[in-house]
């Protein structure tokens, strides 16, 4: 059950059925489609609050005023990780981008049993063709925070080793894979993908290079994360993928499911053949991208961490070539200050960032967050 609001203005109340229909927010949303809920959207692209102007001026969020009583804070969404390039046995893979990290700080709940939806974005898949980047990752979100144009907000797919090098376009871009260059070809590159700003990064590029006809080389750029380009490969070192964010920033002392404290962070590239080193994933879930130590591995789950490339087997001795590797699966994270619960839905747990207590629920997947 919603809580009627009202306007307390100089000119005396006014109903939010008042609010002319001609009224758009930046969006391009008609007022006329919010008068049914319990306060004006918030419009967390832009960072403003829709409103109207009357003779005494603009009606603003903080006019409203409503019987029921609220509480402040703050959700962290993560969209799903991009998934690893395919190396097979001509080239190798590049690493899967990071979802995107989008905060939303100083949010307004109503106390009033009002119901939001939540979205957790899987992780992309990782690629198995020579053909075919990685997948994207997933498009997560909170109470239809973000348009439907957002899906490519997910991880980019990491480049594989022949038609589809570049990598993808994302959140952050994943790494350019390549394929093996034979004797007379020089140096080539292929490049990492494209990414939104400020919610992830570029991604590193694939480099192959002229060994002669026995001894070509190829190796794969790393996927961008939040807080760091993908590394660009280079003669016998595949790509990094970027670091990730420091989610202890975020939940302190809180439990969560995800490895190492870090969400979002890039793929690591893979190396064509035997030798070490193979592409580091990026701090904050990333996966390891293929070497002749082991094969790539997928971006954590719940970290929006991408996957690693795949490796070339080179002809190198009990070493096969492998497939890219799925980007992680996102989170949703509501938190507010204090230690008493005051919504429901998701995992709930408690922590301290710094020296303030918060309540956190956590959304491994998709539900519903009451306030």
């Amino acid at each position: 059950m919603t809580t009627p609001c009202y306007v307390d203005n100089a000119n005396g109340p006014i109903a939010m059925s008042q609010i002319k229909s001609e009224f758009w927010d930046s969006l391009g949303n008609n007022i006329g489609d919010y008068r049914s809920r319990n306060m004006v959207k918030f419009n967390v692209v832009t960072g403003g609050y829709s409103y109207v102007t009357t003779p005494s001026g603009q009606i603003r969020y903080s006019d409203f005023m409503c019987s029921a009583s609220r509480y402040t804070g703050d959700i962290l969404i993560q969209f799903g990780g991009g998934g690893g390039g395919d190396g097979s046995d001509i080239g190798c893979g590049g690493g899967g981008g990071a979802g995107a990290l989008y905060i939303v700080t100083d949010y307004i709940f109503w106390n009033n049993s009002f119901q939001m939806s939540i979205l957790v974005g899987s992780g992309g898949a990782g690629s198995s063709s020579l053909d075919t980047r990685g997948g994207q990752g997933g498009r997560s979100d909170w109470y239809g925070t973000f348009p439907s144009n957002f899906d490519v907000f997910g991880g980019g797919g990491g480049g594989s080793a022949r038609s589809e090098r570049s990598g993808g376009t994302g959140g952050s871009g994943g790494g350019g894979g390549r394929d093996r260059n034979r004797s007379g070809n020089g140096e080539n590159y292929s490049s990492g993908g494209s990414y939104y700003s400020g919610y992830g990064n570029v991604g590193g590029w694939g480099y192959s290079r002229d060994g002669g006809l026995n001894n070509p080389g190829a190796w794969g750029g790393g996927g961008g994360g939040f807080s760091g380009a993908g590394g660009n490969a280079r003669t016998d070192n595949p790509g990094d993928g970027g670091s990730g964010y420091n989610l202890n920033t975020f939940m302190g002392t809180a439990n969560f499911r995800g490895a190492g404290g870090g969400i979002a962070g890039g793929g690591g590239g893979a190396k064509r053949g035997g030798g070490n080193p193979r592409g580091q994933g990026g701090y904050g879930g990333g996966g390891f991208g293929g070497g002749e130590s082991a094969d790539s591995t997928p971006g954590e789950e719940y970290t929006g961490g991408g996957g690693g490339g795949g490796r070339g087997d080179a002809g190198a001795p009990n070493l096969v070539s492998s497939t890219g590797k799925n980007g992680g699966k996102g989170v949703v994270i509501i938190r507010y200050p204090g230690s008493i619960v005051k919504g429901s839905g998701g995992t709930v747990t408690t922590g301290t960032v710094g020296s303030t207590p918060y309540v956190f629920h956590i959304f491994y997947s998709s539900g519903t967050y009451t306030t």
